[in-house]
């Protein structure tokens, strides 16, 4: 909140420019941090405190719980358009599209200027309508890689992670704590109608902790899930 402040005080597009990645990476990066800080000033490390280790066999497992993932998710919003709620985009992507659409308006406008300026359609830049609908800058591509990378590694450390030792640690079952992280990884997201998809997401990310004791195979998943949703984002733009 108080980076979107700053971006107000400075009328400034926060949409625009560098604005857009800090906003977006600012709170996951602090929370990252904290959850780091916690690991290693009262704790024994990531590695025993968060089950942040890495094995080769994590890659298939990854690909597995990628699967499992998207079965999950599809039957479960095939069942909520059975009952007549709707499942909008992920916020990151629906930022990314008006990213994309505030820059081509902005370019828009500025060719415009430029052409009333000029009274001649010469000093045009050339852009087609098609072209304007949509434009992808090295902003939105930051916020792109920033989510497949970054993001899948911040949110496995603090949910399969911090709150899943933390759980187990209080005498919580396995299952009650695979459960409770999840609630918690949807709730997080602050998207009320992707609240069952993203709960069953974080089931199947659970699995994976579960299993092997460590969040490798979750951040391998996590990672493959976001680089494909933003992969497909970015091709649509």
């Amino acid at each position: 909140m108080g980076l979107v402040a700053v971006a107000i005080l400075v009328d400034a597009d926060p949409l625009a420019g560098f604005w857009f990645p800090l906003l977006l990476a600012g709170p996951q990066l602090t929370q990252g941090a904290f959850t780091v800080g916690v690991a290693r000033v009262k704790g024994s490390g990531l590695d025993r405190d968060l089950g942040f280790r890495f094995r080769t066999i994590d890659g298939l497992l990854g690909i597995a719980i990628l699967i499992l993932g998207f079965l999950a998710a599809g039957a479960t919003g095939a069942l909520m358009e059975q009952l007549g709620v709707e499942t909008p985009d992920a916020t990151v992507a629906e930022l990314i599209d008006d990213a994309a659409e505030s820059d081509a308006n902005n370019a828009t406008g500025q060719d415009t200027e430029a052409l009333d300026e000029a009274g001649s359609p010469e000093h045009d830049s050339g852009i087609t309508d098609d072209e304007q609908d949509g434009r992808i800058t090295v902003w939105i591509v930051m916020v792109a890689v920033f989510a497949a990378t970054a993001v899948p590694i911040i949110e496995e450390l603090i949910y399969r992670g911090l709150w899943w030792s933390a759980l187990l640690k209080r005498g919580v079952s396995e299952g009650w704590t695979l459960v409770i992280t999840s609630l918690a990884f949807a709730a997080a997201h602050f998207e009320l109608e992707r609240f069952p998809v993203l709960f069953v997401l974080g089931i199947a990310l659970g699995v994976g902790r579960s299993l092997t004791g460590r969040i490798g195979a979750s951040i391998i998943a996590h990672a493959l899930i976001n680089g494909i949703a933003m992969a497909v984002l970015l091709a649509t733009i």
